[in-house]
């Protein structure tokens, strides 16, 4: 089998979290060409909108309680693989400590800088945010394993508002 790429996992905080730079270069893009929109009527978007919120809801509980065992859970084996709830505790813990409950995020539906996509081997991309304060920036991609989307890499950067 050939080299085995490690998902990739980041934290931004208040440093205009350049959802077009540093962490794209880092994540495995596949073609554009290849890509379709991930949602094309109301239960797709229900369904990525869950997603995302979800994901950024286990953040937020690791953040709260530093445990991190339920976000490593729900990523694939990769990322399963790579990423023990230590490490994600030492990923987040600038975030962490920035003692921010943004579990908020539930009641707002994310904005989406570009349009949710989905490529041929089943990977989703979601890059936005929450309208929140501060606002809640995210750049998430999951891969379909079995029936299910896992996270395969997570972005999350927090922006003060003003």
């Amino acid at each position: 089998m050939g080299e085995q790429r490690k998902p990739h996992i980041g934290v931004v905080l208040g440093l205009g979290f350049c959802l077009g730079g540093i962490f794209l270069g880092a994540i495995a893009q596949p073609s554009a060409s290849q890509e379709r929109p991930a949602i094309s009527n109301e239960a797709d978007q229900r369904f990525i909108h869950s997603l995302v919120k979800t994901t950024l809801v286990a953040v937020n509980q690791g953040n709260l309680t530093g445990n991190y065992t339920v976000l490593q859970e729900l990523g694939n084996d990769t990322f399963h693989e790579n990423y023990t709830s230590a490490d994600l505790a030492l990923i987040f813990n600038d975030l962490r400590q920035a003692n921010i409950d943004f579990g908020i995020i539930v009641e707002y539906l994310p904005v989406f800088t570009q349009i949710p996509t989905i490529t041929p081997d089943n990977v989703i991309r979601t890059q936005g945010y929450f309208p929140t304060s501060p606002i809640i920036e995210f750049d998430i991609l999951f891969r379909l394993v079995g029936s299910r989307y896992r996270i395969d890499s997570i972005a999350v950067g927090i922006q003060p508002q003003g």
